[in-house]
């Protein structure tokens, strides 16, 4: 049965009743809103879902977590016709509703906590911006270069200024492959 371990990917179809047992059983729904957009497959019925979510791409038209979660709110918007549907009571603040959601139901379909606690492994993310309390908004609502500065994982830096650590070694692995099959 679904449970808390369960991602349902693409639950962008579900109806108000399956929204409901989703969220009863403490699973959570991965949304693409850039894939659902691209392919005009559909939009996410967030007003009946009471539950949580983490967002993703899968499709690779684009990835950029910002632009991912602006397309959720958006889309949401046009269905609504209304403003700031991702905010609630709770979290008045659109773009940190979006993205505390989308963190905590991504680190659940991720088997991962979230937040800091002494003696945690820290998985966190930095991001660029002129003032702290318009970063947030400016990488999720604003059109500029990518925002996300670094990236730890379990303590261990995985991006660096806007680079993957790796990138390097992965171009130099991905240029080897092409070689041998051209």
């Amino acid at each position: 049965p679904v449970s808390t371990n369960w991602c349902l990917v693409h639950a962008t179809h579900i109806t108000e009743a399956e929204a409901q047992n989703i969220a009863k059983a403490n699973a959570v729904a991965g949304l693409c809103p850039i894939t659902e957009a691209n392919l005009g497959d559909g939009i996410f019925p967030a007003r009946h879902f009471p539950g949580a979510y983490g967002i993703g791409s899968d499709s690779n038209v684009l990835i950029d977590a910002g632009r991912e979660l602006q397309m959720l709110e958006y889309s949401q918007r046009l269905g609504q016709r209304q403003r700031n549907v991702m905010a609630n009571d709770t979290i008045r603040h659109t773009a940190t509703a979006l993205y505390q959601h989308a963190v905590s139901g991504g680190a659940q379909a991720m088997g991962l906590g979230h937040g800091f606690a002494l003696g945690a492994p820290a998985s966190f993310v930095t991001i660029t911006g002129e003032l702290p309390e318009d970063a947030l908004a400016d990488a999720i609502f604003t059109a500029r270069a990518p925002a996300v500065r670094d990236v730890w994982v379990r303590g261990r830096r995985v991006v660096e200024n806007g680079q993957h650590i790796k990138a390097a070694s992965a171009r130099a692995g991905f240029d080897a492959v092409l070689c041998k099959r051209l």
